[in-house]
């Protein structure tokens, strides 16, 4: 009897559990079509045709990497490109936003040497909300700037993101911009490098 009793209080108290539970949000991810300060070359622009950004959401923080995902340790990354969006389904609470950023400073053939030299991390470098029932759209857009490097032209993408929580503007950053907080590829011991 006692033993009945239990089983049907845990029930209910599964069920009150589960109805009791905020209802999921949505994560809008747009990366709208580039913009460039410069005249670009057309294989450039034929080049752009087929540009995407990668990302990821990992811990309540969204990653976004300029640096192959071959090099970045990303769960379930997703491909966007130009001119598009995705949507995805995420419980309440805050996240963070991260990036994993490249500039090219110093040439090398050497991969690794490339990365310790030109690739850095922006950790949580803002934040957002999603919300119960409710959608938050992020829209980053790339502007184009040209760079030359060993006498050699570089087109290279400024990311600016706008976070906008149901439908009002809550902030606008470069997440790829390098400042003395970031973190430098040789330096960083956290997840997002394969040991």
């Amino acid at each position: 009897m006692k033993k009945s009793i239990c089983m049907v209080l845990g029930f209910f108290i599964f069920l009150s559990h589960l109805f009791s539970q905020e209802p999921n949000g949505a994560l809008i991810f747009r990366l709208l079509n580039y913009k460039s300060d410069v005249k670009l070359k057309k294989n450039v622009t034929k080049q752009l045709e087929h540009a995407y950004i990668v990302w990821s959401i990992m811990d309540n923080t969204l990653v976004i990497t300029e640096v192959s995902q071959k090099y970045i340790n990303l769960k379930n990354p997703k491909s966007t490109r130009l001119g598009e969006e995705e949507k995805l389904e995420l419980p309440p609470g805050k996240y963070a936003v991260s990036c994993v950023g490249y500039v090219f400073e110093k040439n090398s053939s050497d991969i690794d040497k490339a990365l310790s030299k030109n690739a850095f991390f922006n950790l949580e470098i803002i934040y957002f909300n999603i919300l119960p029932g409710k959608s938050t759209e992020i829209i980053i857009l790339p502007v184009y700037q040209k760079d030359v490097i060993w006498s050699h032209q570089l087109y290279l993408p400024d990311l600016y993101m706008k976070v906008f929580e149901e439908g009002k503007e809550i902030i606008e950053y470069q997440i790829d911009k390098k400042t003395e907080k970031s973190i430098l590829w040789s330096d960083y011991k956290g997840p997002l490098k394969f040991d």
